[in-house]
C-alpha cells in the first residue's frame, strides 16, 4: 500500500510526454482532461529535444518507448539522471509482460500499454509513478541526512568533545597547582567549546529536522525578509548593516521555513564582510513562467568561481572557524528548504564585489 505523499509547493502536475506520434499525444491529452488532472503538460517528440527542458522539474514523465532517435527504455537512466525527481512511466503499442519487466527493471516506476490508456487508468497511473517517485525522493534524502549524521559524530562532535575532556583535565589540575585567575580562563574554554557544541547540535537538529509536513500559506516574501531582519536584529537603528528590501511577490510556502531561509542567508551576508559596512539588497520578480526568482545581493568578500557550487552542501567551509565562526549547515539548509519549496538555489558574483544568492520558488497556484 502507498503512502499518499502530500506535494507542498503546487496543486498543478507537471507532466513530460515524450511522444512521436501524433494521434497518441491527442489521445493521452484526452485522457488526462477526461480525468480532472490539473496538469501542465509538455510534449516532446523525440528523446534529443527533451535537453531542452533540462534544468527544468517534472512530477512525470510519460515516455514512448519507439521513438525516431531509439528506444525509450534504453533511455530510462539519461532521463532519470536529467529529471531525477519525475515518476516515470513507459508507454507502448505493443503491451506485454517481458516489455512491462524491462521497463521497470530500467529503472521506469511503472508501465501501461496505449491500448488500455483512458481517464481512470492515466488517472491511476501518473498518481502513483509521482507517489513513488516522491517515496524514493524522501528515502534518498534522509539517506543523506543520515550520512550527514554520521559525519558530525565522527568529526565534529568528536573534536570538542576530545577538547572539553582536556579541559576538565587542566581545570582539575588547576584547581589543585593554578592561580585562582588561569582556572578562570580555563572555565571560560570550557564554557566556550560547550556553547559551540551546542550551536552545531541545533543546528543539526534544525537541518535533518526539516522535511517533516508543514502548513503552506500565501506569504510576501517581502513581509518574510523584514521579520527575519528582525528577528536576528539586521537591518535596524542601531544595526551596522545595511539591509534594502524590494517590493516582492507572494507565494504559498511555509512561513516558519521562509523565514528561516532568509535569516541564513542575512547572517551569511553580514558575516563574510570585512573591511566595510554590509549592504544587503534583496529583489526578485515573477517570471514568465510564473516561478519567481529571489536574488539576496551583498558586499562582502564572495565565493571564487570554482567554489560556488559546493558552498550549498553540508559542512563545506572555505574558511576557518577562526576566521569566521560557523557551523558549515546555513546554506544547506536553504538548499533543502528552497527544494522542499519546489525552487532552485545558485550563486553569483555581485557587480562590483561581494556574492548574490538567487533561488526560484513557485508561486501561488490561479485556484486553491
Amino acid at each position: 500500500m502507498l503512502v499518499e505523499v502530500p506535494r507542498p509547493e503546487s496543486t498543478d502536475l507537471r507532466v513530460l510526454l515524450i511522444e512521436d506520434d501524433i494521434g497518441d499525444q491527442k489521445m493521452i491529452r484526452r485522457a488526462i482532461k477526461a480525468a480532472g488532472l490539473k496538469c501542465r503538460l509538455t510534449v516532446a517528440s523525440d528523446l534529443a529535444s527533451t535537453a531542452t527542458f533540462a534544468g527544468n522539474r517534472f512530477d512525470a514523465i510519460l515516455l514512448d518507448n519507439s521513438l525516431p532517435d531509439g528506444h525509450g527504455i534504453a533511455a530510462i537512466s539519461e532521463l532519470r539522471s536529467s529529471f531525477p525527481e519525475a515518476g516515470i512511466v513507459v508507454a507502448t503499442g505493443q503491451g506485454s509482460e517481458e516489455l512491462a519487466a524491462r521497463a521497470i527493471k530500467s529503472g521506469a516506476d511503472d508501465y501501461i500499454p496505449k491500448s488500455k490508456v483512458d481517464d481512470q487508468s492515466i488517472s491511476r497511473i501518473i498518481k502513483s509513478a509521482v507517489n513513488v517517485a516522491r517515496l524514493k525522493t524522501i528515502a534518498e534524502e534522509r539517506r543523506k541526512e543520515l550520512e550527514v549524521f554520521a559525519y558530525i559524530l565522527s568529526h565534529d562532535l568528536k573534536a570538542p568533545a576530545l577538547h572539553l575532556a582536556m579541559l576538565t583535565r587542566a581545570a582539575i589540575e588547576d584547581i589543585d597547582l593554578g592561580p585562582k585567575e588561569v582556572l578562570s580562563d580555563t572555565l571560560k574554554d570550557i564554557e566556550t567549546c560547550a556553547h559551540r557544541q551546542l550551536e552545531l547540535l541545533a543546528a543539526l537538529t534544525a537541518h535533518i529536522g526539516m522535511g517533516e509536513k508543514t502548513e503552506l500559506v500565501s506569504v510576501k516574501l517581502d513581509e518574510a525578509v523584514r521579520t527575519a531582519c528582525q528577528l536576528v536584529g539586521l537591518g535596524t537603528g542601531t544595526s551596522p548593516v545595511e539591509v534594502m528590501v524590494d517590493d516582492l511577490p507572494e507565494v504559498r510556502c511555509s512561513v516558519a521555513e521562509m523565514r528561516q531561509l532568509f535569516q541564513n542567508l542575512l547572517l551569511n551576508s553580514a558575516k563574510f564582510c570585512v573591511g566595510r559596512k554590509p549592504r544587503i539588497h534583496v529583489s526578485g520578480c515573477k517570471r514568465d513562467d510564473g516561478v519567481v526568482e529571489i536574488a539576496v545581493a551583498d558586499n562582502g568578500i564572495g565565493v571564487p568561481e570554482d567554489k560556488r557550487d559546493m558552498i550549498f552542501q553540508p559542512f563545506q567551509r572555505l574558511h576557518s572557524r577562526t576566521e569566521f565562526e560557523g557551523t558549515g549547515l546555513g546554506l544547506a539548509t536553504c538548499a533543502k528548504i528552497v527544494n522542499r519549496h519546489g525552487g532552485t538555489i545558485w550563486c553569483k558574483e555581485t557587480p562590483g564585489g561581494g556574492l548574490t544568492v538567487c533561488f526560484t520558488i513557485e508561486t501561488l497556484p490561479p485556484h486553491e
